[in-house]
């Protein structure tokens, strides 16, 4: 097991942490702006007041939220993609030059 593979599962384990973690807010964001309800300082989920413009405002920006974790998520995969083809291309360019290199060592001993 190399350290690409360290570095790999360390990433996964911090994106899934991430996604928990902002799953849990929006979560409790929502229960805020639907039911009106929110964890005090024990713990205990107590109702809370919002006035109509304040609910509707904590549930517009929900819904941003919501649309930026999926746009997140979308950068990450474009991200890992061009990773991945930038990797093939580096991979590819290495073996072109060994290639020419053992050509080269090859022809010059004949």
């Amino acid at each position: 097991m190399g350290q690409d593979d360290s570095t790999e599962r360390d990433e996964q384990g911090a994106m899934h942490r991430t996604r928990c973690a902002i799953s849990e807010v929006i979560a409790r964001l929502k229960v805020m702006g639907v039911h009106q309800m929110a964890p005090d300082r024990t713990g205990k989920v107590r109702p809370v007041d919002l006035d109509p413009r304040q609910r509707r405002e904590l549930l517009v920006y929900v819904a941003e939220l919501e649309d930026l974790v999926g746009v997140l998520e979308s950068f990450q995969q474009d991200l890992a993609r061009n990773i991945e083809l930038a990797n093939r291309g580096l991979n590819a360019v290495s073996v072109y030059h060994r290639n020419g290199a053992t050509l080269n060592k090859n022809a010059r001993k004949h």
